[in-house]
């Protein structure tokens, strides 16, 4: 049996005699083209949501971030874009990689920490700012 619509495409397939029924969903071009923007809130949110799977509000404040910030400019829009087109390639590569896995993990650990405590940024580059150029004097 076949179900389609605009957006999937769903196939049942009979799996063995006691008719138990298995669902496949296609869905093209999930990830072409496809940018959010503020008015069309926009749930997919690929790797926050295979690294924080179990942290559902790191993964609604990612989305805020996305929604609030990224998408109130070009830039941003363009990040947005980009992150749609390589994203769910590099949620595949990091069930394959450990390394990546932990990579990635502690990459966006950092970027949530900073989101919520911006004013520990500042404080990381006037610091990083100011040994670099006492380094330069030295």
């Amino acid at each position: 049996r076949i179900i389609t619509n605009k957006q999937s495409l769903s196939i049942s397939l009979k799996a063995t005699e006691e008719e138990e029924t298995f669902w496949l969903e296609v869905k093209p071009n999930l990830f072409r083209n496809s940018v959010a923007t503020a008015s069309n809130k926009d749930t997919r949110c690929f790797i926050a949501s295979a690294i924080y799977a179990d942290q559902p509000n790191k993964i609604k404040h990612f989305r805020n971030l996305r929604d609030d910030y990224l998408l109130t400019n070009h830039v941003g829009q363009w990040f947005v874009k980009q992150y749609y087109l390589y994203s769910p390639r590099l949620v595949v590569a990091m069930n394959e990689s450990s390394l990546l896995s932990t990579l990635t993990t502690w990459l966006l650990d950092v970027v949530f920490y900073f989101s919520v405590n911006p004013w520990l940024l500042i404080i990381a580059l006037l610091i990083f700012l100011s040994r670099s150029s006492f380094i330069k004097g030295s």
